[in-house]
């Protein structure tokens, strides 16, 4: 249901406190008393501002039709939407998950930091989830395969743009919006939060060190094709979270480059359409001087990969190892001058995406528990599981922490357009570092209310439990990030990472 209140029409705004009234009341209403209730809940909307725009592409687009979003002769009007608690729909395919301030604690990613009119945005995007993406996810985890279906329908929706400039066609999504948009697919589907993450990262780095025809032709392809982008960074004999340092080596020859190396963690492999490589140009071992992005066509000739990928969890982001010997790039492939990469503050958002991740699926788990205990009935005594207390101690618990995680979350996210360089690495390490120590712990935890049958392939809590495990294994790591936050603490050098070659502040 959507409630919607037009300033002038001020009978029609008194019935709409009314029912947003007798919605919460709803919510808090036994079952016997809610359905006569949630009954009250009706579409006062009328005409063209009736009309989901369904059919559009372009959010923004869908959102001006109805007048959700002001025009150019638009004044803002704002926008109230509520949705009673029996119409939300299955999560995961298994069992009705119920929303998040249900768990305890409340949705701030949305609630506190995000407009009316982004909250409509993260709506839409919770519903594509729920009814499309989430019953495809056990599917994809157990083939290892990318979701490309569900690519597809986040590109419908406009998501695959979404970081990208509005002047290029993009939604433009400001930081606190992308990461309630992310953090809401991953409650869903883990894999395909992830990949898009990575993907909207590559965006951002084409959008801040990009030339102008990098960005007309590369946002253009996302925009009107829905073509993805992965990025390659990961090496074998050196690990991110101690140095950024690369082997994989590029080189001017003649008017094109030549990529040679091999790359581990390659995400989205055969499912992208362009990869951004992390390269040392010719070889060089100061990455502050010789760190050099490169975009790769996926059919460039001198690609290959031995296609292994067999994991315990993040299987369907198919990331295997992948070699290149001799691959030519074209000069235009080239993306940013050397060492660029690392002075923009587009790096740091990896981690705090990573974060948004962990906690849609900590969230998601811990639904599934609840929604468990709830209907489970144990004998002798006849009661569900959710009576006994030392299970309402642990639901108690984990629900706390999850609302201090997303606390921090949301306000890294919301202070984050405006921070600089450093201050991202912070932030980022600070989400990261919550999300990842509370979401292992709400993962595991859920399985344990559950008790066996939590571990059955058949519920989404073993499938969490093992996203969340491997998902938090991407750098930085809880150490690098404790100590780099420490360092903040202390007045010294607070990078994110330590780049090869450069001296540390401080």
């Amino acid at each position: 249901m959507r409630l919607r209140h037009q300033p002038r029409e001020a009978a029609v705004l008194r019935v709409l406190r009314a029912l947003h009234g007798a919605g919460r009341r709803a919510r808090r209403a036994p079952p016997h008393g809610r359905a006569r209730r949630v009954a009250l809940l009706v579409d006062l909307g009328t005409g063209r501002d009736h009309d989901p725009p369904r059919r559009s592409r372009n959010v923004l687009r869908a959102l001006r039709r109805r007048r959700d979003l002001p025009g150019a002769r638009r004044p803002p009007q704002p926008l109230h939407r509520g949705l009673a608690a029996g119409h939300r729909r299955d999560l995961h395919g298994v069992r009705p998950v119920p929303a998040a301030r249900h768990l305890g604690h409340a949705d701030v990613a949305r609630d506190r930091v995000v407009s009316p009119i982004q909250s409509a945005l993260v709506e839409r995007i919770d519903r594509l989830t729920r009814e499309k993406i989430a019953p495809r996810a056990a599917e994809y985890d157990l083939a290892g395969a990318n979701p490309v279906e569900s690519w597809r329908d986040l590109w419908r929706e406009g998501i695959l743009a979404g970081a990208i400039p509005a002047a290029h066609g993009g939604l433009g999504l400001d930081t606190a919006t992308y990461v309630a948009v992310i953090r809401t697919i991953a409650r869903g589907c883990a894999n395909t939060a992830m990949t898009v993450h990575m993907h909207s990262t590559v965006m951002r780095f084409i959008a801040t060190i990009g030339s102008v025809e990098q960005q007309r032709r590369y946002f253009d392809e996302v925009v009107r094709q829905g073509k993805l982008f992965g990025s390659w960074g990961s090496e074998p004999a050196v690990s991110l979270s101690r140095s950024i340092l690369m082997e994989t080596t590029v080189r001017r020859e003649g008017a094109d480059y030549v990529v040679d190396g091999v790359k581990h963690f390659c995400t989205m492999a055969l499912g992208a359409s362009h990869y951004m490589v992390w390269c040392a140009l010719d070889g060089g071992t100061d990455m502050a001087k010789s760190l050099q992005l490169v975009l790769v066509d996926a059919d460039a000739p001198g690609i290959t990969t031995d296609g292994k990928w067999d994991t315990l969890g993040m299987r369907a982001t198919f990331s295997p190892s992948v070699t290149f010997t001799g691959v030519r790039v074209p000069a235009e492939g080239r993306l940013g001058d050397p060492g660029a990469a690392t002075r923009v503050g587009v790096i740091e958002i990896f981690a705090l995406g990573y974060a948004a991740v962990y906690l849609g699926i900590a969230e998601a788990a811990l639904a599934f528990a609840i929604d468990y205990a709830k209907k489970r009935i144990v004998r002798p005594e006849n009661v569900a599981v959710a009576m006994d207390p030392a299970v309402q101690r642990h639901v108690g618990e984990l629900a706390a922490q999850l609302d201090a995680a997303n606390l921090v979350l949301a306000d890294s996210a919301a202070r984050w357009d405006g921070a600089d360089v450093v201050e991202r690495g912070l932030l980022a390490n600070r989400a990261k570092y919550l999300a990842t120590e509370v979401g292992l712990h709400v993962t595991s935890k859920a399985i344990q209310i559950v008790g066996g049958r939590g571990s059955y392939k058949d519920f989404p809590a073993e499938r969490a439990f093992r996203d969340l495990r491997t998902s938090t294994l991407m750098p930085p790591t809880v150490d690098r990030m404790l100590e780099a936050i420490g360092k903040s603490v202390l007045g010294l050098d607070a990078a994110m990472f330590n780049v090869a070659g450069s001296k540390p502040r401080g």
